[in-house]
């Protein structure tokens, strides 16, 4: 938010101009997403393909019925005839593709049916009775992983789970640890026995593989549905059928894939060696289970199907109960295990380095299985040494191979439900997903999610953490560095911390050892680096310490149900006369929009405030959910000599989090409280109980923005903007939502432990029937109240500013003309107080300020600017969606006058279908007489950021009407003509250009395929820097190689536009461009000022003469030295 006060500064370029502030904010986020986390899931045909094995679960009783322990008989279908006609149609689907798939089952020794009836086996070559292999043991590789774009592979597949029957006993922890030995390349063990039996090779046929059913959808929409996917009811509004188009975006919840029927595919044919089998021999020896392609027979080692340092590996569990029989891996598992640093399994619930599983007297207990810690350990571990890939992204690190396990429990009932938190912590902890289904249609609607997110997860994307940047930099000292962080993923359930470090005297971001935190290849934190408030090295794990690791048992987490003290104090549990936790007052299943009750609803109350249980014990749960564009702020409390601070933002579970972060660097964290606003609380359900369900939730996902004032200086109509919260100040908070909804809200933390509601605003609000999602944050300024045509005698109030936000239809076109909207295209100005609407600007009659060409939302922020240096605001620029540039001023006389800038949407094609979702950056260039407002903004896509058939530019336009007389900027307006792209001058034929042009403007446009301007710019001493992302061409196999393939590149473009000179304009225009390290979008650049060392090296006087500044730019987590002196006085800069 760039607020302009001050307008006479002799050749100087500013953004920002107001009274003297020791403090500049660094709040934009490192990665700002929109619904940019496409870039964060897009499918595999841009990475490495990634590699599924599917185990199947073929005990005995996957020959029940599915809803008794009957088995089957006559024409009725048991479990097992369920599971494989799912399997079949999901993956006999043809359109599931770019993946590797394998499968495992099994073993049936047992039952005597495999692999020759009546032969005895052994576990090695001792042959007696004791050794004598009686039981199923393990299982083994039926299908070795391979590509399913290979059509034999996948009627390979599909022949292979048509054969599969039941029998036999449920050695689920075993056919798992075989199935990670196959991954890693491990000796075969299970998967090979010893008896009188050897496999022949078999000659060709022509078989046909089975028939597979296929739904028939179509797309449908509805206001509001009440569930996921296809199993969705319409709850509000009618049922239309659109276009299937609509449904291309999975994540736009109006829009849903309804199954009207189904279709019979016959199966393919194809050749297969069918012949091939087991055959008895004379004498004992050593022979494979496993498919003869899943091992090397001279080594008896598996071949790994893990080829890529990129590549993504899964295995998908299913099963129907409790594992029996089933310890003889224990033991490899507890190996890998402790191989990991003690740090990643102590106190975890379920987790032990003596877990014990069923053995051949049911021994053990289930709830002591190994499987969790299998799960742990091939997903913290590395499974595969480099040195033995096909390909690796950078031979001199050593990458880690990970394998994530999602688990499935089928037809689960009171007889095998114990399995089921087994089952959701091995998933839970290898970041995979846990499902249930008893039925073929949610069977069939649990793999295709599955496949989804493992189609999604194919990014080939660097390990280095996703993160978005608060600095609290104060001028003349400060170190401080503020990241909040968070981990993307496919499903809702994405996580997230705050960290802090340290700037460096020579502008380099420090660690908590005063070592450099940033790896200079990726330009993320370094592997080996430990944040200030971490106790080991956290590097690029954006879970692993932080202020996460900080939160205590004692939270106070709150909402607020509507109390007349209007104190924020409501909890979600409380503690009964016995000591025992239980759901506090009002809280209640149907505010959280949750079907849980009884006990698990508690359960989910208790997470919600920070309480988890691990081995029986209440400790507290030291996680935070992901910030993803909230943008943190810090209030400063005290004086200036003596102060204190507290650390605000939201994320997308709905909290507002209070995070004391303290000066000295020795002192961890405390967050002081956590508010989630009543419309939020369903939010805490989605990522308790539907963390794993494919999609993006989003809560308190907008800017966060505050005033501190003196109340008595408000009251008198002379009100001074404050930067400290003094004794007798008040400090408010203002919060957004962006994708979250439509509301805005206010809170009082003046005393930052008895936080205030104050008010909220939404679109069922008088007056903002406009209010789209919100997106633009709530800039508070002070005007003058007669300039809106409001009646007081006051000289000045204090407001807020805002545009009317996002609409999401722009979410869905790719049309070559702009969209008409009513929803977002207006502005807003309301009392700061009260949140009363006080003026608006819309197209709609009602408005105070009708403006006819208003038809496109204003998703950023407006620019306030104060024209005549009086304190108040005078003129508003602001940006739409449409591509338009505007500028609104508000006259002493009560009057106002919108004028349409720029319209640099030309919208005869796509190409040129101009977008803007950054807010126009203002400064003043000129000198005491003369002078123009320079404008600069640059266009892009943000809902789509992979698409390249765009031609976007970096727009730099001079606004010459700046005179303080409102006669002669009345007169100048009412002549002034839209500027259109041609009236401009191209960067690139810039000498060709004529003065008038110059005199209006350029624009450059960006050169890469499908390169976008999608963060705000920053202007400084007659530069502006501005940073660009675009996406990697998937026809250049170098990026594809590559672990940041499909997130993408970052680009910091700095602009020196030379003095003003209006009789030789942009004479001495440039442009510099330096490639970032990082990937995926970057934020908006930042300028700091490093701190000066104990020799006096840097700071404020670091560069050349008295009044230089040492600055440099930060994008991120990148530092950008700047060759250019700070030479402006650092007083004038600020972060509302």
């Amino acid at each position: 938010m760039k607020y302009l006060n001050m307008k006479k500064v002799i050749n100087t370029l500013l953004n920002m101009r107001h009274i003297a502030s020791f403090i500049v904010l660094i709040s934009a986020p490192l990665f700002s997403i929109a619904d940019d986390t496409e870039i964060y899931r897009t499918d595999a045909t841009q990475g490495v393909q990634p590699n599924v094995i599917f185990v199947f679960d073929t005990s005995g009783s996957m020959g029940f019925l599915p809803d008794s322990n009957d088995k089957a008989q006559g024409n009725k279908k048991s479990r097992m005839d369920i599971v494989k006609q799912a399997a079949i149609d999901v993956i006999g689907d043809p359109t599931l593709a770019n993946l590797n798939i394998g499968i495992m089952r099994f073993d049936s020794v047992e039952s005597g049916a495999s692999p020759i009836s009546g032969v005895k086996y052994y576990k090695s070559s001792v042959q007696n009775n004791n050794n004598q292999n009686y039981k199923d043991g393990g299982g083994y590789v039926l299908s070795p992983i391979s590509d399913i774009n290979d059509s034999k592979h996948r009627n390979s597949i599909l022949s292979a789970i048509s054969g599969l029957e039941a029998g036999g006993t449920t050695p689920l922890v075993e056919t798992y640890s075989e199935a990670i030995r196959y991954m890693r390349g491990d000796d075969v063990k299970f998967g090979k026995k010893y008896g009188k039996t050897e496999y022949v090779e078999g000659g060709t046929v022509l078989v046909q593989g089975p028939s597979r059913t296929e739904d028939i959808k179509e797309c449908r929409k509805c206001s509001q549905w009440t569930g996921w996917g296809f199993l969705g009811a319409c709850f509000f509004g009618q049922i239309t059928t659109v276009n299937d188009s609509y449904c291309s975006d999975t994540y736009n919840n109006s829009y849903k894939w309804v199954v009207t029927g189904t279709n019979t595919i016959p199966g393919e044919f194809y050749e297969e060696e069918k012949t091939a089998g087991y055959a008895e021999t004379s004498t004992a020896q050593y022979f494979y289970m496993s498919h003869p392609d899943s091992y090397n027979k001279d080594t008896g080692k598996y071949i790994s199907p893990i080829t890529n340092s990129c590549q993504k590996n899964h295995i998908f569990l299913f099963t129907d109960g409790v594992s029996q029989s089933d310890n003889e891996a224990d033991d490899d598992i507890k190996s890998l295990l402790t191989k990991l640093d003690s740090s990643i399994y102590t106190n975890k619930d379920g987790i032990s380095t003596n877990c014990k599983t069923y053995g051949d007297n049911y021994e053990g207990d289930i709830t002591n299985s190994c499987m969790e810690e299998l799960a742990l350990a091939a997903y913290e571990g590395d499974n595969i040494a480099d040195s033995l890939l096909l390909a690796d992204s950078d031979p001199s690190t050593e990458s880690q191979q990970s394998i994530t396990t999602h688990t499935i429990g089928g037809f689960l009932n009171t007889d095998s439900k114990s399995v089921k938190p087994i089952l959701e912590r091995a998933a839970d902890y290898s970041d995979g997903i846990y499902s249930e289904a008893s039925d073929s249609e949610k069977l069939k609607l649990t793999l295709q999610n599955l496949f989804e997110r493992v189609s999604a997860d194919a990014t080939g994307g660097s390990s280095a953490p996703v993160v978005a940047v608060n600095a609290l930099n104060r001028l003349e000292s400060s170190e401080e560095l503020y990241y909040t962080t968070f981990e993307p993923k496919v499903v809702t359930g994405w996580s997230g911390n705050l960290k802090r470090y340290k700037l460096g005297s020579d502008g380099e971001i420090l660690d908590k050892n005063d070592k450099s935190a940033v790896d200079a290849n990726t330009g993320y934190f370094a592997k080996e680096a430990t944040s200030i408030w971490s106790s080991e090295v956290d590097g690029n794990i954006v879970t692993k310490g932080g202020a996460a690791s900080h939160l205590t048992l004692d939270r106070k987490v709150y909402t607020y149900l509507g109390g007349a003290s209007k104190t924020i104090d409501d909890s979600l549990v409380d503690v009964n006369l016995s000591g025992v936790i239980v759901a506090a007052t009002g809280m209640t299943p149907d505010i959280f929009d949750t079907e849980l009750s009884g006990t698990d609803f508690l359960n989910m109350l208790k997470w919600a405030s920070g309480i988890t249980t691990i081995d029986g014990v209440e400790v507290a749960r030291q996680e935070i959910e992901d910030p993803l564009h909230s943008q943190p702020i810090i209030l400063n409390y005290g004086t200036s000599t003596n102060y204190n601070s507290t650390l605000f933002f939201g994320t997308n579970s709905g909290y507002l989090h209070a995070i004391d972060t303290y000066r000295d660097p020795s002192k961890n964290p405390k967050e002081r409280f956590a508010y989630v606003p009543y419309e939020l609380l369903p939010n805490i359900n989605m990522y308790y109980s539907k963390k794993n369900e494919i999609g993006k939730t989003y809560g308190l996902d907008g800017p966060v923005s505050s005033l501190i004032f003196n109340q008595t200086d408000v009251d008198a109509g002379t009100p001074k903007r404050r930067f400290i919260v003094g004794s007798t100040d008040k400090a408010y908070l203002y919060l957004t939502m962006r994708r979250g909804g439509n509301i805005n809200y206010a809170i009082d933390v003046t005393d930052r432990d008895t936080p205030k509601y104050l008010w909220q605003i939404s679109t069922a609000s008088s007056g903002f029937e406009e209010l789209g999602q919100t997106w633009s944050g709530m800039t508070p300024v002070f005007i003058n109240p007669k300039a809106i045509g409001v009646d007081s005698t006051k000289k000045s109030i204090p407001v807020l500013v805002f545009g009317g936000g996002y609409d999401p239809e722009e979410d869905l076109t790719s049309e070559s003309v702009r969209l008409g909207q009513s929803t977002g295209n207006a502005i807003f100005i309301v009392d700061a107080m009260t949140g009363a609407l006080l003026w608006k600007a819309s197209s709609t009659l009602a408005a105070d300020l009708t403006i006819s060409q208003m038809t496109n939302s204003i998703a950023s922020d407006i620019t306030p600017v104060d024209n005549n240096g009086d304190g108040n605001v005078d003129i508003l620029y602001a940006s739409d969606i449409g591509g338009r540039l505007w500028r609104i001023d508000l006259f002493s006389d009560g009057t106002q006058k919108g004028t349409l800038l720029a319209d640099l949407n030309t919208g005869n094609s796509v190409t040129n279908n101009t977008r803007f979702y950054t807010t126009p950056v203002v400064a003043y260039q000129g000198n005491e007489n003369k002078g123009r407002y320079v404008i600069t903004l640059g266009s892009g896509y943000r809902a789509h950021p992979l698409v390249t058939n765009n031609q976007d530019r970096f727009f730099v336009l001079f606004d010459q009407i700046t005179s303080t007389d409102e006669t002669s900027t009345k007169n100048a307006l009412s002549t002034y003509k839209t500027k259109k792209t041609s009236d401009l001058a191209n960067y690139s034929n810039i000498a060709s250009a004529s003065d008038d042009a110059k005199n209006t403007g350029f624009y450059y446009k960006l050169t890469e395929t499908g390169e976008k301007s999608l963060s705000d710019s920053i202007v400084a001493n007659n530069r502006i820097y501005f940073s660009t992302y675009f996406p990697n061409s998937t026809s250049n196999t170098s990026d594809l190689d590559s672990c940041k393939a499909v997130t993408g590149n970052a680009r910091l473009y700095e602009i020196n536009l030379g003095e003003y000179n209006p009789n030789k304009p942009l004479e001495d225009l440039s442009i510099e461009v330096t490639e970032l390290k990082q990937s995926g979008i970057p934020a908006e650049p930042k300028i700091v000022f490093p701190p000066a060392d104990e020799n006096g090296t840097g700071g404020e006087d670091g560069g050349s003469g008295d009044d230089c500044a040492n600055m440099a730019i930060l994008v991120g987590s990148e530092v950008i030295k700047s060759d250019s002196c700070g030479s402006v006085s650092k007083s004038y800069w600020s972060e509302l």
